[in-house]
């Protein structure tokens, strides 16, 4: 587990989390990047470099000290997205949520198994 001896992290002039390793290494632009965001958010907390590398992993993140904790709640929060279902319109048989729709005109959607071949409807 990651401790604060392990590494510091602070945010540079330009916002962006800057994160320096036990052994002096800096890396600039670092970004958390959660291992299981829907069943278990504040565990398994990967901090990634520039490169798209692990710089260091966090078992959890209540582990931390408050000031560091918050930094990367900040991070988080600006990219994370959790869909929230408002509403299942129908089911089909195959219980696959129809319509699809992505904001716009609902449109049919039918699986291959139910006879149209995964197509809508011509017009629709």
């Amino acid at each position: 587990m990651a401790t604060l001896e392990d590494f510091q992290l602070q945010r540079d002039g330009f916002g962006r989390l800057v994160l320096t390793t036990a052994d002096g290494m800096r890396h600039e632009g670092v970004l958390p990047v959660r291992a299981f965001p829907l069943a278990a958010p504040d565990e398994g907390i990967s901090l990634v470099n520039a490169e798209g590398r692990e710089a260091v992993w966090i078992d959890r993140l209540a582990a931390l000290p408050a000031p560091v904790r918050a930094l990367i709640a900040e991070e988080l929060a600006q990219r994370d997205f959790s869909p929230k279902i408002q509403r299942i319109r129908t089911v089909s048989t195959f219980s696959t949520p129809s319509p699809v729709g992505g904001g716009h005109r609902p449109r049919p959607h039918a699986l291959r198994a139910e006879g149209r071949g995964g197509h809508p409807p011509r017009g629709q």
